[in-house]
């Protein structure tokens, strides 16, 4: 900027913001809609009327600019008007509630806590373990689910991110994210019609395959074998987290792929899959406290099927409006 005073002899004003701090990126958001541009790259600079976003463009187009507002006589700096800020920042957070939402029903997917269940009766009925040995070893298995599943979302985020940069594959990748989470809509709602016809969760068509189940069931009774039960069953807990995706990652999937396709969230993306993940293992929490306070396991797990109608008939609407949300992205961005 010293240079470019020097050149066109003026005098440049520039006041800088942290778009890490949420009203600054407020502010960054109102600004853009407010001069019609919105979604540039990072970092952005605003000149008089102008907007020019990501650092190659700033180092070409910033020359032309300072000439243009040297001829107009100079330029003002931007109004910020501190209410529309604040409803820019309601926004946002309530765009935080589908990730909130969509980890409370992962969370309490049959198939997201009925390996812990087993787990814990096989090694206290079966392998007869002790209490406390049963306790480390719930906790270990809670550990591994919670890193595993916060790994493969934290992974899927940044591959989808830079892949994000190829204008054509990002908008026909959120359409047919769009698609299948309709998709899957309609599927939860088809479970929801079944169970209620029949009363029964035999045949449903989001649950875990059987193949599937036998190797979940398989991985733990071979791993509770080895001499050294803990190391053994947080490989239990990666193996069965990435088995379970076919399950589990109906609505984890698809929560990423909007939050990829918010701007906002991508700064601080870490946080919201560390919240989603947290939310994720609570049941686990709560079935591990319920077995630590000599609570039979099976109480719990006929409270959760006794709701499941409900569950799938929440998760079906859930995924029709995030599906919309994909689609508003896809079209509207």
């Amino acid at each position: 900027l010293p240079a470019y005073e020097k050149k066109y002899n003026i005098k440049i004003e520039l006041e800088s913001y942290s778009v890490d701090e949420s009203k600054n990126y407020a502010s960054l958001v109102f600004i853009e809609k407010k001069l019609g541009k919105t979604l540039n790259k990072l970092p952005v600079i605003f000149v008089g009327d102008d907007i020019i976003g990501g650092k190659e463009d700033i180092k070409k187009q910033l020359p032309l600019l300072l000439e243009k507002y040297v001829k107009l006589g100079g330029c003002g700096k931007i109004d910020i008007l501190t209410g529309e800020i604040k409803n820019v920042e309601i926004a946002q957070k309530l765009k935080l509630l589908p990730v909130v939402f969509a980890g409370v029903l992962d969370s309490i997917n049959p198939c997201a806590f009925a390996t812990l269940i087993f787990l814990i009766t096989y090694l206290s009925m079966v392998m007869k373990k002790g209490r406390y040995e049963v306790m480390l070893s719930g906790l270990v298995f809670i550990i591994a689910v919670f890193l595993t599943y916060f790994l493969i979302g934290f992974g899927f985020f940044n591959v989808l991110k830079k892949l994000e940069k190829i204008y054509v594959f990002s908008k026909t990748m959120y359409f047919m994210v769009g698609c299948f989470t309709l998709f899957l809509s309609y599927w939860y709602f088809c479970d929801f019609l079944s169970i209620k016809k029949s009363g029964t969760i035999e045949k449903v068509n989001t649950a875990l395959p059987i193949p599937i189940r036998w190797k979940i069931y398989d991985v733990i009774t071979k791993f509770t074998t080895f001499k050294y039960i803990l190391p053994a069953v947080f490989v239990i807990g990666v193996i069965i987290t990435v088995l379970e995706l076919f399950c589990t990652g109906q609505i984890y999937l698809p929560t990423i792929v909007y939050l990829v396709g918010l701007p906002e969230y991508r700064i601080k993306a870490t946080f919201y899959l560390l919240l989603y993940c947290i939310i994720f293992v609570l049941p686990l929490i709560v079935i591990f406290l319920v077995f630590w306070y000599g609570i039979a396991t099976d109480k719990i797990e006929g409270f959760f099927r006794k709701k499941i109608l409900l569950i799938k008939l929440f998760t079906a609407i859930f995924l029709f409006l995030l599906g919309m949300l994909i689609f508003k992205i896809t079209f509207f961005t």
